[in-house]
């Protein structure tokens, strides 16, 4: 009886299903890749790499942020300034706002690395991870210092609009060549898109 034969040059598996009789069905073409050194497994799911739906570990690769509930409203919020937190508020989608303090350091670290619309997986208390955007970001006139954020929570499967920076590339021939000024007049544009899918910048 003859053993199915292996054609490794055209990256396909014959397989004599009727045992060299060749009757009714003759031989059967599976197109798999497989190790010559590795005999190929009986059933083709075996050979099949997963799909990135059919994966079951979903590790978030977003930037992630932690916060503590605050307590302190009101003027009473210089003194942690001065401690080194940033004073914040989280709200959207039915969630009630709530008021939250930040370590200064991690959110300048934070925002050298990520740009103006990024999404962000916020922690409250060592709590569950909730993807968030940050909608305001109010700063020092004269040091830039953040004085306080707001997060917005998002709902991944929902699409949202928002305003999108335009980042200007190349010269302006008027301007290189005959000394003219380039007027901006538009430096965002507003899309609408889900959350996962928003662009750091427009070129």
């Amino acid at each position: 009886e003859r053993e199915p034969e292996y054609l490794l040059q055209f990256g396909l598996v014959l397989h004599d299903q009727d045992s060299g009789r060749h009757r009714a069905r003759g031989w059967h073409i599976r197109a798999l890749w497989y190790d010559a050194r590795v005999p190929p497994a009986s059933d083709a799911r075996a050979s099949r790499p997963q799909r990135p739906s059919e994966r079951t570990d979903h590790v978030s690769t977003r930037p992630e942020l932690t916060a503590q509930r605050r307590e302190i409203t009101g003027k009473a919020v210089a003194g942690l300034r001065r401690a080194g937190q940033v004073p914040a508020v989280l709200y959207g989608h039915g969630h009630p706002s709530e008021s939250l303090q930040i370590d200064a350091r991690t959110l300048d670290d934070l925002r050298r690395r990520t740009g103006r619309n990024a999404l962000l997986d916020l922690k409250v208390d060592g709590g569950t991870a909730q993807p968030v955007m940050i909608h305001a970001l109010q700063e020092h006139p004269v040091t830039r210092r953040p004085l306080h954020v707001d997060f917005y929570l998002v709902k991944m499967t929902e699409e949202m609009t928002i305003d999108v920076p335009v980042a200007y590339i190349g010269e302006s021939v008027a301007v290189e060549k005959a000394g003219g000024t380039l007027l901006r007049l538009l430096d965002t544009v507003r899309v609408r898109t889900l959350p996962s899918d928003v662009p750091a910048s427009i070129e």
